[in-house]
């Protein structure tokens, strides 16, 4: 019942809130609605089959994901148990699917309006990609803060999942889902100037850009003092406001880091495609101690000493890096079997192909949970 409620737009006043969406509003007491019209299912270009032969290593990460809920499925409990638990930063959205319309509710707004047109906008998109794609609803969150591990509890979850892009190896009550922002409808073209601006100066320092406002910005601050004391060995730009950087210089050098900052970094689903040997510490800074953030693409991509340069954390890049220098040959065989990986494994179709899957699962385990209440 929880989940079909949120769909009817009750007798609730209408509340235009940007005028790029092709949707309706509207806004009551606990949530606001879009309710968007029928989706084009005759733009899809794939279907729910070819989505697990092309991408059965990216989409594998799902069952791992939702295995806690096997034993017991989605039950009505659970989902309100988690809808009365708030993310810490941003927006819960439910998204929902059905017969051909695409809804997106907030649940308790909480400010990051525009990450939730956002998350609408790739949502439908990806949706009118796979042609089968199921009808259903989850629970997503536009927090880029990995929530904390207080809601992971015993051997039976008590909370229904919730999705989001970016989430603790330990915590079992998340379920990874492509960040909703960073894989829009452009994708494919961002990925275009990426590639084209591949390693262009032939500059192999290690690269880094970033911002260094706010707590959990202590790996980032390392990095920038060991920059200047050996700026042979490092490249880093560091920022009290926006770090944002472009196609053209993501890609410039050689060697790129990975560091979280006070966030979980979404960087890393562009760097991807850089052909750059990605230097990632197992301590990636961060709010968390250990800097352990996943993201949905991480078991598929990352695989440290075979994809990525594998460093203990920012202290040790100054060895790694001198040895990678003296002998680049592992660090490019790296950096080339990522590239492969990324070229064959990240792009909008398969996005649309993870989204749906998480869809069809999760409908799969709503109907497991109703049917033992």
């Amino acid at each position: 019942m929880a989940l079909r409620a949120w769909l009817c737009v009750a007798a609730t006043v209408a509340m235009p809130v940007d005028e790029d969406l092709p949707c309706a509003w509207v806004r009551s007491s606990t949530s606001d609605r879009c309710v968007a019209p029928p989706m084009a299912r005759r733009t899809c270009s794939v279907t729910l089959a070819q989505c697990e032969a092309r991408y059965a290593p990216l989409l594998a990460r799902i069952a791992r994901d939702l295995a806690p809920w096997e034993a017991t499925g989605i039950t009505d409990a659970m989902v309100a148990a988690r809808v009365a638990r708030r993310s810490a930063v941003g927006d819960d959205l439910w998204l929902g699917a059905r017969n051909g319309t695409l809804a997106v509710a907030r649940v308790k707004p909480k400010g990051y309006k525009g990450r939730g047109h956002k998350a609408y906008a790739h949502l439908k998109r990806a949706l009118e990609t796979v042609c089968d794609a199921p009808d259903g609803s989850i629970l997503y969150s536009t927090s880029d803060h990995a929530p904390d591990l207080a809601h992971v509890d015993g051997a039976a979850p008590s909370h229904a999942p919730l999705h989001l892009f970016c989430a603790r190896r330990a915590d079992r009550l998340s379920v990874l889902a492509p960040e909703a922002p960073s894989f829009g409808v452009d994708y494919d073209d961002v990925v275009a100037k990426l590639r084209d601006n591949a390693n262009k100066t032939g500059d192999d320092r290690l690269w880094f850009a970033g911002k260094v406002a706010g707590p959990g910005n202590e790996a980032r601050a390392a990095a920038g003092r060991l920059a200047s004391a050996r700026p042979d060995l490092l490249d880093v730009r560091l920022s009290a406001g926006d770090a944002r950087v472009g196609a053209e210089d993501q890609c410039r050098h050689a060697f790129a880091l990975y560091l979280h900052g006070s966030a979980c970094s979404g960087r890393l689903k562009r760097l991807v495609h850089c052909g750059s040997a990605i230097v990632f510490p197992k301590a990636a800074g961060g709010v968390v101690p250990d800097g352990r953030y996943e993201e949905f693409f991480y078991d598929a991509l990352i695989e440290p000493g075979a994809t990525v340069v594998a460093a203990a954390d920012v202290a040790d890049l100054e060895r790694v890096m001198d040895e990678a220098r003296a002998d680049p040959a592992p660090a490019r065989r790296a950096a080339a079997e990522l590239d492969r990986r990324a070229a064959a494994l990240l792009s909008e179709e398969s996005v649309a192909c993870y989204w749906a899957t998480l869809f069809r699962e999760n409908a799969r385990l709503r109907r497991k949970g109703t049917s033992r209440s």
